[in-house]
Parts: C-alpha cells; structure tokens; sequence
C-alpha cells in the first residue's frame, strides 16, 4: 500500500508540472511568523507526517527535503520513513540552508519558477533564495499562491476564531498604543504594521484561543498617529457574556478600529492612494503576501525595516 505523504507528494508535484513550477517552498509557520501555528497552517505536518515545531519543506519534481534542527532528528527519521522525503539537518557544521541547496539543485539552469505559499513564507527568506540564486547566475522567479494546498488538501480546517476576552496586566492598551506612537515619531514612521501576534495580544490586552495552547487572536494591527485599525475575524465576537469578555464598544472606546481580517492586504495596498509616505514594518514578521500588498514596484509609501520595538516592551516586568 503506498504511503500517504508519497501519494500527497506526487498530487502536489502533478499541480507543479501542470503550472511549470521547478520548486515549491512550505514552511512550518503561519502568516504572522509564529513558531505554533494553528491547525489550518500545518502544512508541513499535512504533507509530509513531520509533526515536530520546526521544519520547512522544498519539494521539487524529483526531490523532497525536509530541514529541521537537532531537536528533530530522530523524530523526523522516524516520522518520514516511506514517505519519500530526506531529511536535511540544521544547526550542525555541515548544514546546508534552503537557499544554499537550491543554487546547487539548479546549477547549469538560467532560469527557475519557485511556487510559495505566499501567506505563510517569509518575506526576508523569498529575498535570501533570490538572491542566492542569482548569484550562482540563476534568474529565480518567485511565485505566490496563497493558500497553495487548499486545492489538495480536502477538509482543511478553517480560519480559528475563538471568543476573544480582555485581561488587565497593569498598563492599559491606551498606553501601549501612545509607547507605539512615541517611537514612531523617534523613527519618522506614519504608519506602523505589527503582524506578530504575541506583540498584538500585548498591545491590545485581548486574548483567545485561536492556537492551541497560546492565548492568541489571530489578527494583524496598523497604528498611524491618529488611529488604530484591527484586522480579526469579526464573527469571532458575540454579546458580551462575562467580564472579561471583550467587546467592540470597549475597543472603539480606545480608539480601536475593529475590521475584518481578510481586510488587510487590501487595506495595505491602499496606502499609496491615503498619501502615507513611510510605513515601518519588521521584516522578520512580514509575510510575502503583506510585503507584495505594500510594495507593487513603485516608492509610496516608503517601507522602512526595523525590529518592532513591542518585544522590548513585553520583556520590561
């Protein structure tokens, strides 16, 4: 009987020759770069069998790999067996990282289409495998499909959206938000992006249950000077029935914008028509889709990486 991840493999490489792509990149992340994802996003574990936290797979028409750290070694031996994917080890001296092994894997080729799930691939490590391609004399044209899996994989599990509560940590999020806006002003910045969601958990003091074991909304938080906007899942809020529970009225109180989730891409392409002139991201939380939203080739707004400075926050007890 043939395994099951070979056969989901093979599905995909068919989607792969049907579309002339050379290469498909998942990683085992979500759109906001959390190291947990919640079940819609374990796409990795869905193809290959790998369940461990750390992983991101490179298939091509006749390779699979999966790399993963130390951690995972003995686990992942055992979990791929049969299914047709090696193994490729991190964190030790003869590492070799995807965007290394892939000048290598298409050495003598001029030109390559590599396919990625554009909502759950870093932004930074699209640029690094362009870049590392080109400079072995490869042309590398990158491919977003939001979603890329959907089409194989039946059943898969919704967008979470669990009731959404408010704590009191001691600083309300009226404060947070003026933190924010302070240093936006030190960095010239009119509007600010934050996309990871223990930094949007913190600024906001709202909490859910959208990843299994982290008390997190999933969602995405634009800042300007004058407002915020707040990207969840709207539907995943009902009449208050506690008091914690955390309501729209209470939010629009402090200044909060309460829009869909799906909402955000498109909010960021509006940028350039509202006249913003710089918008302030951390490249490490940015995702494909978000940064090509932003950026469609032109210089407004102007994207200005820096590390969130909300981390620095959190950490101050």
């Amino acid at each position: 009987m043939e395994n099951l991840f070979a056969q989901r493999l093979e599905n995909l490489r068919g989607m792969m020759r049907s579309h002339g792509w050379d290469a498909v990149i998942f990683t085992g992340s979500d759109p906001h770069s959390s190291e947990y994802p919640a079940e819609r996003w374990k796409q990795v574990r869905w193809l290959t069998g790998f369940t461990g936290e750390c992983g991101d797979v490179v298939v091509t028409l006749d390779h699979a790999g999966l790399w993963t750290d130390t951690r995972y070694f003995i686990q992942a031996a055992s979990q791929l067996a049969g299914t047709g994917v090696e193994l490729h080890k991190m964190r030790v001296p003869e590492q070799v990282p995807i965007p290394d092994w892939l000048p290598r894997r298409f050495d003598g080729e001029n030109e390559v289409f590599i396919a990625v799930d554009g909502l759950c691939t870093g932004a930074g490590m699209v640029m690094q495998i362009i870049a590392s391609l080109a400079a072995a004399g490869v042309q590398c044209n990158v491919v977003s499909v939001p979603d890329l899996l959907s089409a194989l994989w039946t059943g898969r599990p919704a967008v979470p959206q669990t009731p959404i509560f408010t704590v009191d940590p001691g600083e309300s999020r009226t404060s947070k938000i003026a933190r924010l806006r302070a240093w936006m002003a030190e960095t010239g910045a009119d509007w600010c992006l934050v996309s990871s969601l223990d930094e949007i958990a913190w600024m906001l003091n709202a909490r859910a249950s959208d990843v299994e074991y982290n008390p997190l909304v999933i969602s995405c938080l634009l800042v300007t000077m004058d407002e915020v906007q707040w990207f969840v899942r709207k539907d995943a809020y009902s009449e208050p029935d506690s008091e914690t529970a955390l309501s729209f009225a209470e939010l629009e109180a402090d200044g909060v914008q309460v829009r869909d989730y799906s909402d955000a891409a498109f909010a960021l392409a509006s940028l350039r028509l509202m006249g913003v002139d710089n918008l302030v991201v951390d490249p490490s939380e940015l995702n494909v889709c978000l940064r090509d939203a932003i950026d469609d080739g032109d210089s407004i707004p102007v994207v200005e990486e820096a590390p969130s400075p909300v981390p620095l926050r959190e950490a101050v007890k």
